[in-house]
């Protein structure tokens, strides 16, 4: 008498469990098939690599700016134009062959 009990038992305890396995997976499967709930806007993109590019270069504009105050006094000093620079010509193809052959013989 308690093996057909045991066995009744058994039979239905392994319907159950794969009952719930298989509503378990098409729950996932329809949760999954909805992508546009859990994705981001391009403005919210933008915004997080925006944020995040500023806090990765803050170190070096500060460092830059430090620089730039320590050699000419004001930061801007160095970008203004105030100056003028003098053309610098390199040299290209054949010419730069014979200025360092020149170079090479001296």
């Amino acid at each position: 008498m308690i093996v057909p009990i045991a066995i009744i038992g058994i039979v239905f305890g392994s319907a159950l469990m794969l009952t719930k396995m298989i509503m378990d997976y098409k729950r996932d499967m329809s949760s999954s098939a909805l992508p546009a709930e859990k994705s981001l806007s391009t403005s919210e993109l933008r915004d997080m690599i925006k944020d995040a590019v500023d806090s990765a270069t803050a170190q070096l504009t500060e460092r830059i700016e430090h620089l730039e105050e320590n050699a000419t006094g004001s930061p801007r000093a160095l970008t203004s134009g105030s100056e003028e620079h003098e053309a610098v010509e390199l040299p290209q193809g054949d010419a730069s062959r014979e200025t360092t052959a020149r170079r090479k013989a001296r």
